[in-house]
């Protein structure tokens, strides 16, 4: 009951806010990243035999899932406790009988739910945008088999944001600073990219859809698929934990 009132308030309070509606356009814009791609690279694209509907929604994934999204998780992270601090909204929190992980907890699940709403809308948005530039999928796929891929996809690239958004927010309600969460995030997304270029790929954490994408349709080893979610599950006990261990906010 204490998780529900938490998030009642959280939902009362941050539903008409403008970090709703920029979770959801900042992961839109890797389709849109990708759309300059295509009008600028179409020529090439053709050439290369990429001018397909895969190629669009792979690099839309792999946008969304190294740059765009652990910023957004970052932003929402950081926001949703630091400018409470600042507007003195938190203070609506501190009389209802809860503890400090429900506090946590009501403000992570708040954020998942904007994160997967911008989520759902970038899916969408992946696969309408280059059927109505008239791709097709490559050669040996279908529509069907795209949508179920990129499906599967961002529902684990939604499971993958789901412990970096508990440490944003963990580290925002400890510090009351908005600078220490974004930084933390730039570090764990910079370091994944190094991962990922020294074939260290299991180490990633915002690699999942690329690694189920290797392994679904490539063939290869699911050893870095458990390795992830091993690193996931760790970053939300240690969330959980530090949030349950630490005085109620002031």
């Amino acid at each position: 009951m204490k998780l529900l009132k938490a998030l009642r308030a959280e939902i009362l309070k941050m539903s008409r806010d403008k970090i709703f509606w920029l979770s959801v356009a900042g992961l839109l814009g890797s389709t849109l990243m990708v759309l300059v791609m295509f009008v600028f690279g179409k020529d090439d694209l053709i050439r290369r035999d990429l001018w397909n509907l895969d190629w669009f929604v792979d690099q839309s994934l792999q946008w969304e899932a190294l740059l765009l999204g652990p910023m957004m998780v970052a932003i929402i992270g950081a926001y949703l406790v630091t400018l409470e601090y600042r507007q003195k909204t938190m203070k609506s929190l501190l009389p209802l009988p809860m503890s400090n992980s429900a506090i946590f907890a009501g403000k992570n699940i708040w954020g998942m739910v904007a994160l997967a709403i911008g989520m759902l809308a970038a899916w969408i948005i992946t696969i309408l945008v280059p059927m109505a530039l008239g791709l097709d999928p490559a050669a040996g796929s279908s529509l069907t088999d795209v949508i179920r891929h990129t499906a599967i996809s961002q529902a684990a690239l939604l499971a993958a944001f789901w412990p970096c958004l508990a440490f944003a927010l963990t580290v925002s309600l400890i510090s009351k600073n908005f600078v220490v969460p974004l930084a933390a995030a730039m570090v764990v997304q910079i370091g994944g990219l190094l991962a990922l270029q020294g074939d260290k790929g299991h180490l990633a954490w915002p690699a999942i859809p690329l690694m189920i994408y290797n392994t679904v349709r490539k063939g290869g080893s699911f050893e870095p698929l458990l390795n992830s979610a091993l690193f996931a599950v760790g970053f939300i006990v240690i969330g959980i934990l530090w949030a349950a261990l630490t005085k109620k906010p002031e």
